[in-house]
C-alpha cells in the first residue's frame, strides 16, 4: 500500500504505455495485494484503457461493483 501506481515507470512513459493497445497494463500495474481479481480486471484495468469507447461508464462501474459486492456477501 502507498506504492507508486506504475512502479518504476517515469511520468513520461506512463502515457506511452496507456496509448499502446498491445501493451499489457498488468505488466506495469500489478494487482494490489488486498484487491480482488474481479475488481482489478473488470474495473481498474478497464478504467485505464486509453480508448474512451472501451472505458466503462459510471453506470457500468456501479453495476459491476454491486455485482462484486453481492457475490462476496
Amino acid at each position: 500500500m502507498g506504492e507508486r501506481p506504475f512502479g518504476k515507470l517515469s511520468n513520461y512513459a506512463v502515457p506511452v504505455v496507456l496509448k499502446n493497445s498491445s501493451e499489457n497494463l498488468s505488466n506495469h500495474l500489478p494487482q494490489p495485494q488486498f484487491g480482488s481479481n474481479e475488481t482489478y480486471t473488470h474495473i481498474i484495468l478497464l478504467c485505464l484503457t486509453y480508448n474512451l469507447a472501451v472505458r466503462p461508464r459510471f453506470k457500468d462501474l456501479r453495476e459491476r461493483l454491486v455485482t462484486i459486492l453481492a457475490d462476496r456477501f
